[in-house]
């Protein structure tokens, strides 16, 4: 066992003396925690690949409403539950499938392609009929 040193102040038990190697480990931990990766992090990294979705039927027609319009760079996002079933997100909209005088809320119809990250965007957009 290494000498205790000696401290010019009183630790938590009545003598003034602190063991080295409790310190060194006890620093060594804290070392240790501060190399580590945030636990979020690390979950993420040791999941397993995710396999990428399935790709939608080309011609399967689905019915959504458009929840929501960017007024600067004119693209949307389409709130369907078919699509957010499979997919767990909203079908993206670009800018230059926006069926004319759409506004939010409104009901479209519309096919699915997925984007290059896999993820759902509207083809073939068109105005749903009004009941």
């Amino acid at each position: 066992a290494a000498a205790p040193w000696n401290l010019p102040w009183p630790g938590p038990t009545s003598s003034h003396q602190i063991d080295g190697e409790r310190v060194v480990a006890a620093m060594a931990s804290d070392m240790k925690a501060a190399d580590s990766m945030p636990m979020a992090m690390e979950k993420r990294l040791s999941q397993e690949e995710v396999k990428p979705p399935p790709a939608p039927p080309p011609n399967k027609v689905y019915e959504g409403s458009l929840k929501s319009l960017s007024a600067k760079h004119g693209y949307g996002f389409i709130a369907c539950e078919a699509v957010h079933r499979i997919y767990g997100r909203d079908t993206y909209l670009p800018s230059d499938r926006v069926p004319e005088g759409a506004q939010v809320l409104d009901r479209l119809r519309f096919t699915v392609v997925l984007s290059a990250k896999g993820r759902p965007q509207a083809k073939n957009v068109v105005m749903a009929p009004k009941v």
